[in-house]
């Protein structure tokens, strides 16, 4: 009676289909036919929210380095002098030259204060759609190639904060890579220089 066979053949096929899609579902997984969505990337905002809610001993090296990075991107974009000046260390802000080497004897370092002035001034800038894949953490080593200026006057502990230009452009932000140093010590992690405000053209 093959049509018997058949139909029996079927219900077990089927059986054993419901049997895989439940067991997948039971470990968290999708079925082969159902793929992932992917992750949304974070926004600076976001990022930077999740950051500040993790305790500082939870933190690591990169974590607070991202953090200060990500405070004073933010703090740029609402133009929120006070709250720039703050995040500067308090031996001020070393300008840094976007490219080539560094000066024999750079410029002295900005007080927080003049930072302050100069962020204030400018206008505010809807970063809200920067996503956190245009930022990155990076070692003096790391930032050797593109920032050789930026890397040979940064010490071995600090981390470099670098960001990318929007995809597709926007008035008001970077149209070039830059980058800030974040000096650490202990857990306080303060910018110390860069030339993030070269590139946005404010340096003071």
């Amino acid at each position: 009676m093959p049509e018997v066979h058949s139909r029996n053949d079927a219900a077990r096929r089927s059986a054993w289909l419901v049997v895989a899609f439940c067991c997948a579902a039971a470990a968290g997984q999708p079925p082969a036919s159902l793929p992932a969505t992917q992750p949304a990337v974070e926004t600076l905002a976001a990022a930077r929210q999740r950051l500040s809610r993790t305790a500082s001993k939870e933190r690591t090296r990169s974590d607070r380095a991202l953090l200060a990075g990500l405070e004073l991107a933010l703090a740029l974009g609402r133009a929120d002098g006070t709250a720039a000046g703050n995040l500067i260390d308090v031996v001020g802000y070393q300008s840094l030259p976007l490219t080539g080497p560094l000066l024999e004897r750079p410029a002295k370092p900005v007080p927080a204060k003049e930072v302050s002035r100069v962020v204030a001034a400018r206008s505010p800038l809807d970063l809200a759609h920067l996503t956190l894949d245009q930022v990155l953490v990076a070692t003096r080593a790391q930032l050797q190639s593109e920032f050789p200026a930026v890397a040979a006057w940064m010490l071995p502990q600090d981390l470099a904060v670098v960001f990318r230009p929007f995809p597709n452009g926007r008035a008001g932000w970077i149209r070039q890579p830059a980058c800030v140093v974040v000096r650490l010590r202990g857990e306080r992690a303060t910018v110390i220089g860069g030339n993030l405000l070269e590139a946005l053209g404010i340096a003071p």
